[in-house]
């Protein structure tokens, strides 16, 4: 009974936090590409499907319901100019699923965000495939749109709950808190796929050179907290 209660307590915020932290990223989103669609499937998609993959299943209604909400809203004030778009986070549980069924049988850094990738793929050729005979939106720009996102943002997110999970650990194992590690090598993997994701949208689509203040922001919100001013 208290684990329920727990639970819908926990669903609840999760449904607050994310709704605003998902129009959030779709106002930036669509400051950067000037398009409602390619905004829906840009910054907003990377770090849905990471948490779709990081959470467990009991939680997915909460991740799901205020993606359809805004975009349902969204579509009423003609920000979105097609019904379709509606089933995009349903596309995303498919690939999550995917994802997760085969999570924990790799336990490596380099074996899950590789994981977290080829569900980014996926998941942009999916929303691609379906999308693009119904939006007047070149297809490459919606894959483009679709898997830079992911890979700027589905790393970064992956490295955020890893941080958490260390130091709830530490703090279950009554071990010191105040600096738990983050290895190298999770940096490491997390910075080379932030680089492949900028890449590839500098060099196929210029015009969104504004996207560099997101590489300088995202990066030091992890240093600063984990390492304080002088991170």
């Amino acid at each position: 009974m208290l684990r329920s209660l727990r639970d819908i307590i926990l669903a609840l915020c999760i449904m607050l936090a994310w709704g605003t932290g998902w129009l959030m990223l779709w106002t930036l989103s669509f400051y950067l590409t000037r398009n409602g669609q390619q905004a829906a499937l840009f910054l907003p998609q990377g770090v849905y499907l990471a948490l779709l993959i990081v959470l467990s299943r009991r939680f997915w209604p909460a991740l799901i319901l205020p993606p359809l909400a805004a975009m349902f809203w969204l579509h009423g004030e003609q920000l979105l100019t097609h019904h379709l778009m509606l089933v995009v986070p349903l596309m995303g549980t498919v690939c999550a699923w995917l994802a997760q069924h085969y999570w924990h049988r790799y336990p490596l850094y380099w074996q899950r965000l590789s994981l977290l990738i080829a569900a980014v793929t996926l998941n942009a050729l999916l929303q691609t495939l379906i999308l693009a005979p119904f939006l007047e939106s070149p297809a490459t720009l919606l894959v483009l749109a679709s898997f830079t996102g992911g890979v700027l943002l589905t790393p970064f997110v992956y490295l955020v709950f890893e941080f958490l999970r260390q130091q709830h650990r530490y703090h279950l194992l009554g071990l010191d808190t105040s600096n738990p590690p983050l290895r190298t090598s999770l940096i490491i993997w997390c910075s080379l796929f932030f680089i492949i994701g900028i890449g590839t949208q500098m060099v196929l689509s210029p015009s969104l050179e504004r996207l560099l203040l997101i590489v300088v922001f995202l990066p030091n919100v992890v240093m600063a907290w984990k390492f304080g001013w002088q991170g």
